[in-house]
């Protein structure tokens, strides 16, 4: 029997594939245990994924992280003022160091202790802030994915608007390429835009959360506007957003399901799914 592949079985899981191929792989998950199962699995993967990410989404109080992070330098550099004293002390005492040597000394050895208490500090708090390159890291391994240059994931430093973005991108060379969009109020907008070359990006308001893998991006939005660049030359291409087809490029054309208000040879403005 031939089985399902998995990027189809993602694409049924969320909700991105046409009616006709959607009935088909039903039709034949309900005769083959193997791929049910398999189905089952990345449901659960990506349940686990989305409940992961919701516990690191957890309030952040930045002024008390930033108020802990001063305390935890002064601390630390305390501690190491104190550390370097008593070093010199006894060296003073036997003879065998200069004053000007101990300060010198001191001096170089205070700078170089403060410094990495500063990094591991903020490397520390970034983790926890929401849009973090860090905690995507962190779904991605969760997920399983492994980082490489066509799926690591990376804040990018265009902006569609005034407004504060984050976003992704990640190069993609050839299709199927899946663009997985969740929480577009209905007030929203989304704008596609078409571009060369051979990478696709998804950028949204701060707070939005993004995944990649191989010829997929998958985004959890904050309110706000958003924009999604896809490359003209990589077919099949499909936007889903909130479960539902928005466009889907193939060999035969494009075919554009979702509310447009407005289209034209650059892209096409969506506005949010009806609730």
């Amino acid at each position: 029997m031939t089985h399902l592949q998995e990027s189809l079985l993602i694409a049924v899981r969320d909700g991105a594939v046409d009616p006709p191929t959607e009935a088909l792989a039903r039709a034949h998950l309900a005769t083959c245990p193997s791929c049910a199962g398999d189905l089952a699995a990345l449901e659960k993967r990506g349940s686990d994924v989305a409940a992961a990410l919701e516990t690191l989404d957890g309030f952040f109080d930045a002024a008390s992280a930033r108020a802990s992070v001063r305390v935890r330098v002064a601390r630390a550099a305390a501690d190491a003022v104190g550390s370097l004293a008593l070093e010199a002390d006894g060296r003073l005492a036997s003879g065998k160091l200069s004053v000007r040597s101990v300060s010198r000394r001191f001096r170089a050895r205070w700078i170089r202790a403060a410094g990495a208490v500063l990094f591991l500090a903020a490397a520390s708090a970034a983790a926890a802030l929401p849009g973090s390159p860090l905690r995507r890291w962190a779904g991605d391994l969760i997920e399983g994915v492994t980082p490489g240059p066509a799926a690591v994931e990376r804040p990018s430093p265009a902006a569609a608007s005034p407004e504060e973005t984050t976003g992704v991108r990640i190069g993609v060379s050839e299709g199927p390429l899946q663009v997985l969009l969740r929480g577009v109020p209905a007030d929203g907008e989304v704008e596609v835009r078409w571009v060369s070359g051979t990478e696709a990006a998804v950028f949204g308001p701060l707070g939005s959360r993004f995944t990649s893998a191989r010829g997929r991006i998958e985004a959890i939005l904050t309110p706000g506007r958003v924009r999604v660049e896809l490359p003209r030359s990589v077919v099949p291409t499909s936007l889903v957003v909130d479960g539902r087809i928005y466009l889907s490029r193939t060999p035969e054309g494009l075919t554009v399901p979702g509310p447009a208000i407005r289209e034209d040879e650059s892209g096409i403005v969506f506005r949010g799914g009806d609730r």
